[in-house]
């Protein structure tokens, strides 16, 4: 229990340290863009659960516990015609280890530069956009109760003519605690040297999480997750979130959840000034909430997973995520 208790006070911490914010300050943003409806369904709220593929992206230690091989297919479409796809699969080398590969493209496609006053109807020329990111994991169960991973990530993104290339690295942990299903976990992801683009150098978005998991409901039929866990992002201010999955003899899923924390709220004028002010609530600067849903339908010897999420995005709309995966042994 002494050791619960420091766990706890550890999952605290990101949530009490004064809050700042450091918006704009980091690169490469799609590398903080979740992935799987699974996870979104429950807001993100997975680092202590991370019991499939998309572990390699939120806890790659979770793939040492899976028990077969899994891989997965999504997409989540922004608005201005932004996507972001991503593909995942992982698989145990041994009871005790497992490796994994992912790869992750943000796409913009081409957009036409605006017109002048000599070109008024348009310049015929256009520019394209995209983000890459692949990674390797590696995990292993170090104890029955406690496991660890690594995932290294090769990096590029374009613009125009400017691109830029780097490497990054996550980390992360699942320790069991052998009492009333709780887990405690953590991940630091995105840690890396400065990237430079064509004279300014900036700073990956590096994110620190700590989060715990129960199950406190666990029948023959009805089955109950909860994970709640806290972030400290180096370019934004510290959050927490809660999410849930219900399921129903491991066929049918429901899912919810919300994030809280500091965000920018209004503005008001000080001195002649617009000054942006803070607000301490649920939501954050642009989510409020996501639910979700999600089958798994048994195949033969696959598993076959299909997931819905909707996250409420404020003034964007809802937001509308899909996935599939299969699992197999």
């Amino acid at each position: 229990m002494k050791k619960l208790t420091i766990l706890v006070f550890l999952l605290a911490i990101p949530l009490t340290v004064f809050p700042q914010s450091k918006v704009g300050t980091a690169g490469l943003q799609f590398l903080q863009v979740g992935v799987g409806a699974r996870a979104f369904g429950m807001s993100e709220a997975f680092v202590a659960i991370a019991d499939d593929v998309t572990a390699l992206y939120y806890n790659p230690a979770g793939i040492a516990l899976l028990e077969g091989s899994e891989a997965i297919a999504a997409r989540t479409a922004y608005p201005a015609d932004i996507n972001i796809d991503y593909l995942g699969y992982a698989r145990p080398l041994s009871p005790f280890d497992a490796v994994g590969a992912s790869l992750t493209i943000l796409s913009l496609g081409e957009d036409l530069l605006e017109t002048d006053n000599r070109y008024p109807t348009g310049t015929g020329r256009s520019f394209s956009f995209g983000d890459y990111a692949f990674g390797l994991s590696y995990a292993r169960k170090l104890t029955p109760q406690f496991s660890a991973g690594i995932t290294l990530k090769a990096l590029y993104e374009y613009l125009a003519d400017e691109e830029v290339f780097g490497f990054a690295g996550d980390v992360g942990t699942i320790y069991d605690t052998n009492f009333k299903s709780l887990k405690v976990a953590m991940s630091i992801t995105n840690f890396g040297p400065d990237l430079t683009y064509t004279r300014d150098s900036f700073p990956l978005p590096l994110n620190f999480k700590v989060g715990i998991s129960a199950l406190p409901i666990d029948t023959e039929y009805h089955r109950l997750l909860v994970d709640v866990e806290g972030s400290h992002p180096n370019d934004n201010f510290e959050r927490g979130i809660i999410g849930m999955e219900y399921g129903f003899n491991d066929l049918f899923f429901l899912r919810g959840g919300v994030k809280w924390g500091v965000r920018w709220d209004t503005f008001e004028e000080e001195e002649g000034i617009l000054q942006p002010k803070t607000k301490f609530g649920i939501g954050t600067d642009t989510e409020k909430w996501s639910a979700g849903t999600g089958f798994k339908i048994p195949v033969n010897v696959l598993d076959i997973k299909l997931d819905y999420a909707a996250t409420d995005f404020g003034t964007l709309g809802i937001l509308h995520r899909l996935s599939l995966g299969i699992a197999w042994k």
